[in-house]
């Protein structure tokens, strides 16, 4: 039944219209004046409010006003006189639904009555969906994370300030890039409302589950024993992996990481979300599918964030201007001495005009994930360069590096065919050299790079042999075209045994796979010597020559 609440300063019209309404069977409450039904609707909330508009003291049209800014406003009916018109229109045009005039007769209140009641159910159904679409993400139906925080907030508050902790588990997907790549936006969306509804079902009814944002979601377990969440995030993790989702034509496995962070919350939820946020960091360091969980000695990690994000936007400035050059360093054939092609190397200058090298932006760009970006500008100016190489006559090739979070992208694919389309350049004087590491974490993604680019007729060089996995099985499966030897097996050559057995073991075994081999780190002549008499076909060092910028290039050795 609708709450109704009549409002007359005269007792014998408040009579009768409250024997009128009850004979409609409302079961109204009544106020003799403005200021007591002001109380009234404030402590009742009634649905629907009749009101004389011409009151001493607090009018109709006044109480209408002052219930205008409340969360849930009564719908106003007013009854007027006869000679009261000009008051009806005035509150009609402040939000009053209707007006009734006096004397009140039974089948004028009732229509008015039933159609203020529908009318209250559409506001209402209409307040309740626009409740709902700013408090749940649309695509998953979990919690926003605005109405995470703020249930959040009120659940501690509930449990006031006794012993009670509060878990923050903050859970990224791993590979929705992948997924989004390689088999559409919509096949992403699907896997991130399948992921919601395992983690739904994976923690208790009381429990606050949300997407937080993009690939994150977030739950919040209040009033727990903090000995069990290394073991409850262990579980949500297993829910994920075994839940297996069809992909195209097969089944997958999902996996997350997972950065979990407790402790009490009694002076606010802030500080346990920022440190759920940086135990999810460092989880996402060690790799994918991981769990961490913070401790108070993490706080040396804010700063290297805090370093981390101030590098970073360093980095947005050197885009803004443009603040980035090639470096060019020669890899020589040690049979011929002819410079093979060379190495293109990135540079960018801070904004003192300082060059800084690779290590200490490109983190910052995988880490943020910029590295695309870069690898897209890098690879855009080396195809570019090698055209205007081979217009003067100078037709080398360039080894161009590839950082593990670009490898897969479809951007990056599609900007190489455009290139090559755009330029003529012959793609099998471009080498994309990727590193052992980032080749193993991501083989499949990478596999399916290398075939790609080899059919446009790309070839490929393995990075940093030998400091990773040196997994001959998957070199044979990614069909690598150069095998490049880190340098820390090749600067203490002449002196290590160990190193020189192992730089004749990968000689010997790239030759069973067709294979060239390139040696890093060649610092003088007596090591070129020795890695010409182990069969290493290239060499690349400070002996050669150090990174030139491309305004020096010219005056390098080009081959013929």
């Amino acid at each position: 039944m609708y709450s109704t609440l009549i409002v007359d300063d005269s007792p014998i019209e408040l009579l009768v219209m409250k024997t009128l309404l009850e004979k409609l069977g409302f079961a109204p409450f009544t106020a003799n004046s403005g200021e007591d039904a002001l109380n009234l609707i404030r402590e009742h909330s009634p649905h629907v409010v009749i009101c004389d508009i011409s009151m001493p003291g607090m009018s109709g049209l006044d109480l209408l006003k002052a219930t205008r800014h409340f969360a849930k406003p009564p719908i106003f009916i007013m009854a007027t006189g006869l000679n009261d018109a000009e008051h009806a229109v005035a509150s009609l045009q402040h939000g009053a639904y209707g007006y009734l005039t006096k004397p009140l007769k039974e089948e004028p209140v009732r229509q008015c009555l039933q159609e203020a009641t529908l009318r209250h159910l559409k506001e209402l159904d209409a307040r309740q969906e626009h409740e709902r679409l700013i408090s749940t993400d649309p695509l998953t139906g979990l919690l926003n994370k605005n109405e995470f925080m703020r249930n959040l907030e009120r659940k501690v508050s509930s449990l006031g300030k006794g012993n009670h902790q509060t878990a923050i588990f903050f859970i990224s997907m791993d590979g929705l890039r992948y997924v989004n790549n390689t088999y559409g936006h919509p096949e992403g969306d699907r896997v991130l409302q399948h992921v919601a509804a395992i983690l739904k079902q994976s923690v208790r009814p009381t429990d606050i589950v949300a997407r937080y944002g993009g690939d994150i979601f977030a739950i919040a377990l209040v009033g727990i024993d903090p000995n069990f969440m290394d073991a409850k995030a262990q579980f949500i993790s297993g829910n994920v992996e075994q839940a297996k989702i069809m992909l195209g034509r097969r089944e997958h496995s999902l996996t997350v990481t997972i950065g979990v962070a407790i402790g009490y919350a009694h002076a606010g939820v802030e500080p346990l979300i920022n440190n759920a946020d940086l135990a999810l960091s460092l989880a996402k360091e060690k790799g994918r599918n991981q769990i961490y969980l913070y401790h108070d000695e993490d706080e040396t990690h804010r700063t290297n964030f805090s370093t981390l994000f101030d590098n970073l936007e360093t980095l947005k400035q050197a885009f803004q201007a443009r603040r980035f050059s090639m470096h060019y360093q020669p890899i020589v054939d040690l049979r011929s001495g002819v410079t093979g092609h060379y190495e293109a190397l990135i540079r960018m200058r801070d904004d003192a005009g300082n060059v800084l090298p690779p290590d200490e932006f490109i983190r910052v760009a995988e880490k943020f994930g910029m590295a695309t970006k870069i690898d897209c500008m890098v690879v855009s100016a080396c195809i570019r360069k090698l055209a205007e190489l081979a217009h003067d006559g100078k037709p080398a090739g360039l080894s161009i590096n590839l950082s593990g979070k670009s490898v897969g992208d479809a951007e990056l694919l599609a900007l190489i065919k455009h290139e090559l389309a755009a330029t003529g350049v012959d793609p099998t004087r471009i080498i994309f050299e990727i590193t052992e590491t980032a080749a193993f974490q991501n083989f499949s993604l990478v596999q399916q790079f290398v075939r790609d680019a080899k059919q446009l007729g790309c070839r490929f060089a393995l990075d940093d042999f030998g400091v990773g996995f040196s997994s001959f099985y998957y070199i044979k499966q990614l069909e690598i075209d150069y095998l490049k030897i880190d340098g820390i097996f090749i600067r203490n050559l002449l002196e290590s045994s160990n190193d020189r057995v192992f730089v004749q073991a990968m000689v010997e075994i790239s030759r069973v796979y067709g294979m060239k081999v390139i040696a890093e780190w060649v610092e003088n002549e007596e090591i070129t010597t020795l890695l010409r008499e182990m069969g290493v076909d290239y060499g690349q060092g400070y002996h050669f020559g150090k990174p030139s910028p491309e305004c020096e290039m010219q005056n390098l050795k080009s081959a013929t």
